[in-house]
């Protein structure tokens, strides 16, 4: 019999100690399991002293903040950030940087899956740069920030990553099985937390 699995708002009230008076910031925060997450976070018994919410659609991002707050007090501040878009993630850097707040925690959380075959203005596959590329250029942008608190970076993926390892792939298969973007960026998703770890470790 397998072990019953614990639910978000059980974990919530275990580690609750342990998020008070931090500031969090989720990306792909305002909807799925990045919404999900901090409607169980702002209902807390003991609260962060801010939550961070970014995204690509104004509109959703004010929407999520507007349910949000409706349950709590917590100081909520949205983020611009297009992950398809270097420069708007370079930008969405400079802004948190423009708040000058430690960041205790950081949830790479956004992600897309399966899309049509798509190149970015940078010049790479949509899904490797938005779940995988981008993630890895904002957390590197604010790592003084993160470091200032000696916060942790939390990396969400999928059990994709142990579909696939990463090898040499003809392009046409690529072509053709769109999802291989989504593994490999699953793959390599999970592997830069460890390396920041050994890099800025103290």
């Amino acid at each position: 019999m397998s072990a019953p699995k614990a639910l978000a708002s059980d974990l919530v009230k275990k580690y609750a100690p342990e998020i008070e008076g931090k500031t969090i910031l989720v990306t792909g925060a305002n909807a799925g399991l990045g919404f999900s997450f901090l409607e169980q976070l702002v209902q807390a018994e003991t609260s962060p002293k801010l939550i961070i919410i970014s995204g690509r659609d104004v509109a959703k991002l004010e929407d999520a903040k507007s349910k949000l707050n409706a349950n709590s007090k917590v100081e909520i501040r949205t983020l611009l950030m297009n992950l398809g878009s270097f420069d708007s993630v370079r930008d969405a850097a400079k802004q948190v940087i423009a708040w000058d707040e430690g960041i205790d925690i950081l949830v790479n959380n956004a992600g897309i899956m399966a899309v049509p075959y798509a190149v970015t203005q940078d010049g790479h596959e949509s899904q490797l740069q938005t779940n995988h590329l981008s993630h890895f250029l904002f957390t590197n942008s604010i790592m003084d920030l993160i470091l200032r608190n000696k916060g942790r970076v939390v990396n969400v993926s999928s059990e994709l990553r142990f579909s696939l390892r990463i090898r040499r792939i003809g392009c046409s298969w690529l072509m053709i099985r769109p999802s291989a973007f989504a593994w490999m960026a699953s793959i390599r998703r999970c592997g830069f937390p460890s390396e920041f770890s050994s890099h800025f470790a103290a």
